[in-house]
């Protein structure tokens, strides 16, 4: 029995021994850091000579750390990548950026997309199918904007004046002065201050000066020799705005008659604001990662001169320039320094003016332009 004790409790030993370096087997062949993996494996796109187009690829892993994008093969010169020094929590898109030299012969060109970690590498095969720009048929979708206007106002505008002139009132007889002046709903809507403004070059002080703007009265007292401004309450102004200038009676010498020559009276409107058109533009998956071009047409009517108009594609800037006479067609690739237009699945567009100016726009259709 002493035997068998013994046998026992070697065999345990040794069974406890084999468990151990089991253990350490499996802690040294596992992986301290999994190798990445990017999706989609593979790839195929249209693009044309000259032109720009880019995708997304999601990296991911558990905690992967250090990694890189690299492409290599034919095409490799043309891709850049929006990052190429990252960790990846769990997933992460990258947009790769495809940029096809101008003189580049039409056909089919190759390239690897690797993306690498400390724990290991993995890869994107990507085809770039090369065409000329009239034999690619563009998926199309068109989105009606409607009718809409777009101004900027800054400008101090003079609606009326008048010079020497003489107000005056007696016991039989009055001459009064009236200021007329116009105004469009957009620059009554925009208006930031208002005035009158009179220089009194002499009176003979028997009455008091009387200023009534719209049927309310502003001002009624002695009023002396040299300037005199009046200001208006904006929210009195409409678009057809009169401001009547007068005086009183000489009161107890009635003989007498009241008199205020004015040099120069002026109504002025000061006004500031801006109007622009902003859309919302949702791309669906397919479109987002084959986008190739917006397309803008419109009718439009504004009267001339008119400032550049300016077309904003999420924060670029993507069109900055005359507008035709009657009919606006343009189409947004890049923005004005000549870089891609960055697209995700919800963008904004925008039509603004910087300077002064007025445009309507109508029957206006977005058409958003995908390779196939």
């Amino acid at each position: 029995m002493k035997g068998q004790g013994k046998i026992d409790e070697f065999a345990f030993v040794l069974l406890a021994g084999v468990i151990l370096i089991a253990m350490l087997m499996v802690v040294w062949t596992t992986p301290s850091e999994f190798a990445p993996k990017i999706s989609p494996t593979t790839k195929s796109i249209t693009a044309m000579p000259g032109s720009s187009t880019s995708f997304v690829v999601n990296v991911t892993g558990p905690k992967i750390t250090n990694v890189t994008m690299s492409a290599t093969g034919f095409a490799s010169s043309w891709i850049s990548f929006s990052d190429n020094s990252f960790n990846v929590p769990k997933s992460t898109l990258v947009t790769v950026y495809v940029n096809v030299p101008s003189g580049i012969a039409v056909g089919s060109y190759t390239g690897t997309i690797t993306v690498t970690s400390t724990g290991g590498s993995a890869n994107m095969h990507l085809t770039i199918n090369v065409q000329n720009p009239g034999s690619i048929n563009f998926a199309k979708r068109s989105v009606a904007l409607g009718d809409f206007s777009i101004n900027f106002l800054s400008d101090a505008k003079t609606l009326d004046s008048q010079s020497n002139v003489q107000v005056s009132k007696g016991a039989f007889s009055e001459n009064k002065l009236s200021l007329v002046g116009m105004l469009d709903d957009t620059e009554v809507s925009q208006a930031s201050d208002a005035r009158i403004q009179l220089v009194i070059s002499d009176t003979n002080d028997q009455g008091d000066l009387v200023v009534n703007f719209n049927g309310k009265e502003l001002y009624n007292q002695h009023a002396s020799i040299g300037q005199l401004t009046i200001p208006l309450n904006v929210s009195d102004l409409s678009t057809s705005n009169v401001a009547r200038i007068s005086t009183t009676s000489p009161g107890w010498a009635f003989w007498s008659t009241s008199t205020y020559n004015i040099r120069s009276a002026s109504m002025v409107v000061n006004s500031n604001g801006a109007t622009s058109k902003t859309v919302n533009v949702n791309l669906n998956p397919n479109e987002m990662v084959n986008f190739d071009h917006f397309t803008i047409s419109s009718l439009v009517s504004y009267k001339p001169p008119i400032p550049s108009l300016k077309i904003k594609v999420n924060d670029q800037i993507s069109y900055f320039g005359s507008v035709p006479i009657t009919a606006l067609n343009i189409d947004l690739k890049r923005d004005i320094l000549g870089n891609p237009l960055i697209i995700g699945e919800n963008n904004t567009m925008t039509f603004s003016f910087d300077k002064n100016g007025a445009m309507d726009f109508t029957n206006t259709i977005l058409t958003i332009n995908s390779l196939p």
